[in-house]
């Protein structure tokens, strides 16, 4: 293994076979790093402003040619094509060192599914060069412009003339046939190839042919086709088809699919993410990168001797270090090469420490560089003795092995309620009847809290009791200390109904976000995947290169291929209603066919209530990329809709999580709008109907409730810690109502934060609280240390209801067994009204207030936690009075999101004597920098 560059997302061979072009295309430095095949180590490192990950040789091996994007945040040591939008040319010599010669630019061009549906859209942006093929008689050079929906065809031998050809949506990867007569574009988003004749001689601009068929069975759409290599010796094409887990084979002559040659893995769903794939010289066998597997795949292209290996059929799987995303094969066919983008992964950096972003001061990243995570990631190139079929076979255990948590569990419990019995068991993968216990699921997705800021001062759990902030009732005009009860710490009368229910029931002292904010952690509670557009794409965005944010899970090219739980749900009629949280949307686009659920997840959604983050649910909205795009976010009492920075308690534009006769008399109530529904719903539920569809209660039910994400602490805004009881009491409702309705004894309420938004914990920053509620959960308190995740509570849902997974991440979490109990307790729960008063209004400032005027609370999740928690414990030390001081995020907190917050506290300070300036420059920043991550 040698450690090369920054998240490389590609490489290559050169023509001789003698070197590896791995290009580096992360957050941080890009560059090319030419390692020598023979003594595996870099011979070579070619700065460069910025780049996709992708590069292209002549045939004689003499010029390399890189596809070239905008300088990034971190600058690079050469300034040559710094605004992108080149092709970087590079003269090989006979050693195998490079040069480089002037760039290539890209004619300009207009349009294109990636920058009309951008976030923000914007026509004017880079059309952004990715992959790219030489013709083997040397004539051509041909790039695919993903933001443009275009090919550009280079002349070489006539002064680099060029013509551009409109393609398909979202164009990636470029292979170029035998007879030099027709480039191969893959088209991600369509799930197409458009076959491009490369002479001008029939028509001064012929169109091209668009093939079909990639995704296989799965079918086209957003199928993400990335990577597409030449056949040596026959007229094939293979196309490794990303979203759809497997690999086309097209019939360059016929124009169509002959083969789809399917790669998922033995659970049955999407996550192998094949990415590259190359032949071996003999034309008998093809190598895929699967980057979701953390392998090298090969496929027999030719039957075998022994009668046992047909074409087509899956050998085996070497494992690789972590994310694949290029491979080859020596010419003599004795090696095989390949280039990982994370490589070990980043570990510690305890050096970090940000600075202001070169756009905005021109100084560098401190640190010393790398120390922000994304810049950590060092790529790896593979060089091994390329192992022959029986090697490939032996390995693939090991491969298998490691997609699986450490505390995985391999048989259920006996008698736990979560699902019914063993139906059968293949290939160690059981599948389970749904539970007969269990019947109603109803899932809560909150905001932004660490375990630390609610249960710190638990003596029952691993807290610190320094950092807990939203305590217990204590009784009226209590002191905010109980010095009665030693070890309780603070009780300030704010979180008192999360607190009973971990009494009642359990305590999880060890639950975890697998998000990082709530871009990803919405999508990660509706669709359980991070795809492979997403974390490569996130790279280019973040680092300041001008890509826009198209990768958050509201643009259909970044759905999960199994769309969301809504989606699967209504596939196998397991009834549902949906509270308004995401669910990818109406189509921008228009028309999604493969997509076909929708309108049964539209029909069950209830996008009129004021719960949806990212509410996109509702087709009557406008569409991003309209001038009159609002998104429906109610957050506190803020929401797009509104006029002016701030709405009072009592108005109709605000939203309250609680309700029942204890929201303000105008305000909108999350809780009042559910049991309106449920009263509906349960009226005609019955001991014999309960668990039929005589009772109208869905057996899954999906509520966000977003209060304790707080607002700052500006004067004017709703008090924080009002905001947080808020939350309380709306969690506290929910289970009242629910624990004395007739569905009780069959019911189940899972309870998590969206992300944990790198906030203060002592033992990770992704800690955070979570609740598992019902009468089959163990009673009386006891501390459930498991290590649990998202993607646990999302396994155990779909036990309980019988639903498919939708992807390998919840396929092979560990379901959440150890909260259960064999013997139900049907004992009800009645809310506690918190003493913290929830519709406090702040009318003090402390130190931060400022800054917080100046935030923009509209736009959800943009504000850093770090930022969020230093106003948070400014206030309550400086108004509230409580013993608490402002402590960092903890272990494994995100290095990026510190960054952000010290950045938008270096332009406060710069910029606090000219308030209005300093609102238009944070805006711009934090929301110009929002990350979407699930690592």
């Amino acid at each position: 293994m040698v450690n090369v560059g920054n998240f490389p997302t590609g490489g290559k061979l050169t023509p001789d076979g003698r070197f590896f072009w791995s290009v580096s295309a992360g957050h941080g430095l890009n560059d090319v790093q030419i390692v020598d095949v023979s003594n595996q180590k870099v011979k070579q490192v070619l700065p460069i402003p910025g780049t996709y990950g992708q590069v292209a040789f002549s045939p004689d091996g003499s010029t390399a040619y890189v596809s070239g994007e905008p300088q990034g945040v971190v600058k690079s040591s050469s300034n040559v094509g710094a605004n992108g939008d080149v092709i970087h040319v590079f003269h090989v010599a006979q050693d195998g060192t490079a040069s480089e010669q002037p760039p290539i630019s890209l004619p300009k061009t207009y349009g294109g599914y990636g920058r009309l549906y951008g976030l923000p859209p914007n026509p004017n942006i880079n059309s952004f060069p990715v992959g790219l093929s030489v013709s083997p008689d040397g004539h051509y050079l041909v790039v695919a412009l993903e933001l443009a929906d275009q090919a550009v065809i280079f002349d070489l031998k006539n002064n680099n003339a060029n013509r551009l050809v409109q393609v398909g949506h979202y164009p990636f990867g470029v292979a170029i046939d035998r007879q030099s007569q027709f480039a191969y574009v893959t088209n991600a988003y369509d799930g197409s190839i458009s076959k491009i004749a490369l002479s001008q001689s029939t028509t001064s601009n012929p169109l091209p042919t668009t093939i079909t068929g990639l995704g296989g069975p799965f079918g086209d759409r957003n199928a993400q086709p990335q990577g597409i290599v030449q056949d040596p010796k026959r007229d094939l094409m293979y196309v490794a088809v990303t979203n759809k887990d497997g690999v086309a084979v097209i019939d360059e002559n016929a124009g169509k699919l002959l083969k789809f040659i399917n790669l998922q893995r033995k659970e049955g769903v999407f996550g192998a993410q094949p990415i590259d794939l190359t032949v071996s010289p003999d034309a008998n066998t093809l190598y895929v990168a699967d980057a979701g597997e953390n392998a090298i795949v090969s496929i027999a292209l030719s039957d075998r001797s022994s009668g046992q290996t047909k074409a087509y059929d899956i050998i085996g799987k070497i494992p690789t270090t972590s994310y694949p995303t290029g491979v080859g094969v020596t010419n003599d066919g004795c090696t095989l090469v390949y280039n990982t983008a994370r490589g070990l992964g980043a570990g510690p950096n305890p050096q970090y420490g940000g600075a202001l972003p070169a756009r905005l001061n021109n100084d560098p990243l401190k640190g010393p560089y790398p120390s922000y995570v994304p810049d950590m990631l060092t790529g790896q190139v593979g060089v091994t003795p390329l192992p022959d079929d029986s090697g490939f076979k032996a390995l693939q255990p090991i491969v298998d092995a490691d997609m699986y948590p450490e505390n995985h569990v391999a048989q259920a419990p006996a008698n736990t309620p979560i699902h019914g019995p063993l139906i059968k068991n293949v290939n160690g993968v059981p599948s389970y009847l749904p539970s007969d216990k269990i019947k109603y699921v109803f899932l809560v997705v909150k905001e932004n809290r660490t375990y630390d800021q609610m249960f710190g001062a638990d003596p029952r759990g691993d807290g610190d009791p320094s950092l807990q902030l939203m305590g217990d009732n204590c009784g009226k005009n209590c002191p905010t200390v109980d010095k009665t009860r030693p070890g309780v710490g603070l009780r300030n009368g704010v979180t008192p109904n999360q607190h009973a229910l971990s009494r009642q029931f359990v305590l999880l002292d060890h639950f975890f976000e697998n998000s990082e904010v709530s871009v990803d952690g919405h999508i990660i509670t509706t669709g359980a995947y991070a795809t492979n557009y997403s974390l490569k794409s996130m790279h280019t965005d973040y680092s300041g290169r001008g890509r826009p944010g198209n990768e958050e899970g509201v643009v259909p090219v970044s759905f999960p291929p199994k769309y969301f739980i809504f989606d699967q749900l209504a596939s196998q009629g397991i009834s549902f209603h949906n509270y308004g949280e995401l669910s990818g949307g109406a189509n921008p686009l228009g028309g999604e066919p493969e997509r076909t659920q929708f309108a049964k997840v539209l029909l069950n959604t209830n996008a009129a209530l004021p719960v949806g983050l990212n509410s996109l649910i509702n087709p009557s909205l406008p569409r991003p990329g309209s001038a009159t795009y609002a998104s429906n976010v109610y957050l506190g009492c803020i929401s797009y809709q509104s006029v002016g920075p701030f709405q009072a308690p009592n108005t109709p534009l605000c939203a309250f999580d609680s309700g029942l006769g204890k929201t303000p008399p105008l305000a909108l109530s999350r809780i009042d709008a559910f049991n309106a529904n449920f009263s509906t719903q349960v009226a005609g539920c019955k001991a014999s109907t309960l668990g039929t569809t005589a009772c109208g209660v869905p057996q899954f039910n999906y509520m966000i409730m977003v209060s304790d994400h707080t607002n700052g602490t500006a004067v004017g805004t709703r008090d924080p810690f009002g905001m947080a009881a808020d939350n309380d009491l709306g969690v506290g409702q929910l289970v009242d109502i629910l624990s004395h309705s007739p569905i009780w004894p069959q019911t189940a309420i899972f309870v998590m934060e969206d992300d944990a938004q790198d906030g203060a914990d002592h033992v990770d920053a992704h800690r955070a609280p979570a609740f598992v509620i019902g009468p089959w959960v163990k009673h009386g308190g006891q501390v459930i240390k498991t290590r649990y995740d998202q993607y646990s509570m999302f396994r155990t849902i779909e036990l309980i209801l019988g639903m498919n997974p939708l992807s390998t991440y919840d396929a092979m979490a560990t379901p959440m067994y150890d909260a259960f109990a064999e013997t139900p307790d049907n004992t009800p729960y009645s809310a506690i009204q918190p003493e913290q008063d929830i519709a406090a209004v702040v009318t003090q400032n402390s130190t931060m207030a400022a800054m917080s005027s100046l935030l923009p609370w509209d736009k959800t999740d943009v504000i850093p936690a770090e930022i969020s928690d230093r106003l948070l414990y400014s206030y309550a030390r400086e108004v509230k009075g409580l013993p608490v001081q402002f402590r960092a995020a903890g272990p494994n907190k995100s290095a990026y999101e510190h960054n952000r917050a010290e950045n938008a506290m270096a332009i406060f300070k710069t910029l606090r004597n000219y308030p209005s300036l300093a609102k238009k420059a944070l805006r711009y920043y934090l929301v110009a920098s929002r990350k979407d991550d699930d690592d």
